[in-house]
């Protein structure tokens, strides 16, 4: 990892699920033999799922998206246009751990650990 998700982990904010708290966030979960790679939203007390292997989120694979880029590219676009339409979020950023969460919340949040 990096020096910063070290100095994160000094505080107890181990991955994404403690790095938001209650916020929602947007994280990519790999496949195996059985469920396909997907983007997945998450709200911490919110069953967004629509099938039990969802474990209580929202999945999006980018499978029948029209348009450029690669399927993971447009599973995230799906997953923040309905993330954004849901809790009403408009601008998206990547944090140190490599999900997405609304944007002033991630540098503020960067911003707390750092200090």
């Amino acid at each position: 990892m990096s020096k910063l998700t070290d100095k994160f982990r000094e505080k107890g904010v181990f991955n994404s699920y403690y790095f938001y708290g209650m916020q929602p966030y947007i994280s990519y979960q790999v496949g195996d033999n059985w469920i396909s790679s997907r983007w997945a939203v998450y709200k911490r007390g919110k069953n967004l799922g629509q099938a039990w292997y969802d474990h209580g989120c929202r999945t999006f694979t980018g499978h029948g998206e029209v348009g450029d880029g690669t399927k993971r590219t447009k599973g995230l676009l799906q997953a923040q246009r309905w993330a954004s339409k849901k809790f009403g979020i408009e601008t998206w950023a990547r944090d140190p751990f490599g999900s997405y969460g609304e944007a002033e919340f991630v540098k503020q949040r960067v911003k707390e650990l750092k200090a």
